[in-house]
């Protein structure tokens, strides 16, 4: 990332670049809003995604979250969905092909900011410290927005108690199977 790039994502979200935010598994490395924002920088993160992805951050350090079955020996991602009026102010794609190449730049650089977060502080490298065998497509980038519009159902954030008003980050593992169908 350039400094540039960093700078203007630090200028933007007015945060002290010091901020521990917590560490990531499994290498242990301190995610700082820095650090964050570097990542962000070279997945091609507008300054206004950026909150987004620290707020995904935020729920991937809480210790309830089953980060050590997926950044060790599983062959889930971490997926990451973000509904809320959000969306649509970031242009998230939320309709045919949402996790193919048709997605929106929103789509495609949170997924992959919070992917490279988990590989360069998280330092979760396959054949190091990761050491599943089959690993998951979806590692590359695994974000989408909630599609609001036509949906006859409340967003899911509500079923949290969040306002349906507000916006909401739901980080969850996914992909990975326990039992041959």
């Amino acid at each position: 990332p350039t400094r540039k790039a960093v700078g203007d994502i630090l200028d933007h979200i007015g945060r002290d670049p010091c901020e521990v935010l917590g560490t990531i598994f499994p290498g242990d490395g301190e995610a700082t809003i820095e650090k964050i924002a570097a990542n962000c920088a070279m997945a091609g993160c507008l300054p206004e995604y950026v909150p987004v992805v620290l707020t995904a951050v935020e729920c991937i350090v809480d210790p309830a979250f089953p980060i050590n079955t997926t950044q060790s020996t599983g062959s889930a991602s971490i997926f990451t969905l973000v509904s809320g009026p959000i969306v649509s102010a970031l242009k998230f794609h939320t309709r045919e092909w949402i996790f193919g190449p048709n997605g929106g730049r929103a789509n495609a650089a949170i997924g992959r900011a919070i992917r490279l977060i988990l590989w360069n502080i998280g330092r979760a490298h396959p054949g190091k410290l990761v050491k599943g065998t089959m690993g998951h497509p979806a590692s590359w980038s695994y974000c989408i927005g909630e599609e609001q519009q036509i949906s006859p159902w409340e967003p899911v954030h509500v079923d949290a108690g969040i306002a349906a008003a507000d916006s909401a980050v739901t980080v969850m593992k996914a992909g990975e199977h326990s039992q041959l169908a």
